[in-house]
């Protein structure tokens, strides 16, 4: 089963909106999909990237982001202030507000 890293973003959405799962949930069922042997993904090291940042406290959808800009953007901007807190220590990509 093929697996492409916006349908995880979806699911996370629909897994923590309409059923109330927890980040921690979500991410260790995301964990544990992924290390199906069955299960392939086109950027594994993006969504292993993707994932350590949610569980450090990222929203996904912000840490999918982050994650995938840091391969190409030095800098990231964003108006949301509790993303700028969280990600102020990162190294690749600084994520600041314009």
């Amino acid at each position: 089963m093929f697996i492409h890293d916006t349908v995880l973003l979806e699911s996370e959405w629909v897994l923590r909106f309409a059923y109330q799962f927890s980040p921690i949930e979500i991410n260790d069922a995301f964990t544990s999909l992924l290390g199906l042997s069955n299960v392939i993904t086109d950027k594994p090291q993006l969504l292993i990237q993707t994932l350590e940042m949610h569980k450090g406290g990222f929203d996904f959808a912000d840490a999918l982001h982050l994650a995938k800009s840091q391969s190409y953007a030095s800098t990231f901007l964003t108006f949301d202030k509790k993303f700028v807190s969280i990600a102020k220590d990162n190294k690749k990509c600084k994520v600041k507000k314009p």
